[in-house]
C-alpha cells in the first residue's frame, strides 16, 4: 500500500498538471475567439465565391480556361491539413485516418502525391514514404493571405503542366466549439454546383468577356478557398485544444478528489493504529 508520503506527492504533481491545463485552456480560449473571428469575417465570402463561379462556369464553354479542363485523375494532388502541435485530442489522428483511407481508395487507379500542411502531417506522412510535393510547417503561427497565394500559385502550376489530374483537400471544417466536420473538397478542377446548373438557361452579358473575367476570376478562387480551409482548420484546431485541455482539467480534478480519500483513509488507517498500539501499552503496564 503506497504510504501517506506517496500520496501527497502524487496529488502535488496532478495539481501542477491541473495548473498547466487550465493555463492552456485559458490560452486556446483567447485564441479561438481571434480565429472565429478571423474566420466569421471571411466566412461569408468563401461561401458565396463557389456559388458565384459556378454560376459563370455552367454558362461558358470550359475550354475558355484550363482551371476549368476535367481529366481522368491519373496523377492526383491531396492536401492534408493538421495542426503543428499536439494536444487536441483526436483532431490529427481523424485527418491521418480520412487521408489514408483516400490514398487507399484512389491508389488503384492514380498515383497520390501529397501537400502537407503542419507539423504533424508532416512527421507521419514522411515517415510513411509518401510522395510529398510541398511541405510547410508553422504556417498557422502567422497565418498571411500572401504566403497563401505562393501555395495556391504553385498547385495552380502543377495542374497547368499537366503534373497532376485534380487537387483534393482534407481538413476540419468548423461547426461549433464542440463540433468539427472531417471535410474532403475538390479545389481543382473546378466543379459546378447542380442547383446553378438548373438556373444556367438564361446567360449573362460579359464585360469585357468571358474568358478575361475567368482569367482573373479562377485564381482568386483557388486562393480564398484555400485560405478559408486554413482559416477553418485553425478555428477548429483551437476549439479541440480547448475541450480536450478542459476535460484533461476536470479527469485531474477527479484524480485529486480520489487520492485526497484514499489519504484520508491511510491518515485514519495511521491514527487507529497509534491508537491500537497506545492502549495496548497502557493495558500491559496497567497488567504489571
Amino acid at each position: 500500500m503506497a504510504t501517506l508520503l506517496d500520496i501527497r506527492r502524487k496529488i502535488r504533481s496532478i495539481i501542477n498538471i491541473q495548473q498547466m491545463t487550465k493555463a492552456m485552456k485559458t490560452v486556446s480560449t483567447v485564441k479561438l475567439k481571434r480565429a472565429q473571428q478571423a474566420l466569421l469575417d471571411n466566412r461569408a465570402y468563401a461561401h458565396r465565391l463557389p456559388v458565384l463561379v459556378s454560376s459563370i462556369v455552367t454558362r461558358v464553354d470550359r475550354s475558355l480556361h484550363p482551371l476549368l479542363e476535367k481529366r481522368e485523375e491519373k496523377k492526383i494532388e491531396l492536401i492534408i491539413i493538421t495542426s503543428d502541435r499536439g494536444l487536441c485530442g483526436a483532431f490529427n489522428s481523424k485527418i491521418r485516418d480520412k487521408a489514408i483511407e483516400f490514398i487507399e481508395d484512389k491508389r488503384e487507379k492514380a498515383e497520390i502525391y501529397l501537400t502537407l500542411i503542419g507539423k504533424k502531417a508532416i512527421t507521419y506522412f514522411k515517415k510513411e514514404n509518401f510522395k510529398v510535393h510541398f511541405e510547410l510547417p508553422g504556417i498557422f503561427q502567422d497565418l498571411k493571405y500572401e504566403k497563401i497565394k505562393e501555395i495556391a500559385q504553385s498547385l495552380i502550376d502543377l495542374f497547368l503542366k499537366k503534373e497532376i489530374d485534380a487537387i483534393y483537400v482534407i481538413y476540419n471544417e468548423f461547426r461549433s466549439i464542440l463540433r468539427h466536420e472531417l471535410t474532403v473538397r475538390k479545389l481543382i478542377p473546378f466543379e459546378e454546383i447542380e442547383e446553378e446548373k438548373e438556373k444556367a438557361q438564361t446567360d449573362y452579358i460579359y464585360e469585357p468577356d468571358a474568358k478575361t473575367i475567368l482569367e482573373k476570376l479562377l485564381p482568386s478562387y483557388v486562393e480564398n478557398q484555400l485560405y478559408h480551409f486554413l482559416t477553418e482548420s485553425i478555428t477548429s484546431e483551437h476549439s479541440a485544444r480547448m475541450i480536450a485541455m478542459e476535460n484533461a482539467t476536470n479527469n485531474a480534478q477527479e484524480l485529486i478528489d480520489e487520492l485526497i480519500l484514499i489519504r484520508n483513509k491511510v491518515r485514519q488507517a495511521m491514527i487507529t493504529k497509534e491508537l491500537v498500539n497506545i492502549m495496548t501499552t497502557i493495558r500491559a503496564l496497567e497488567g504489571r
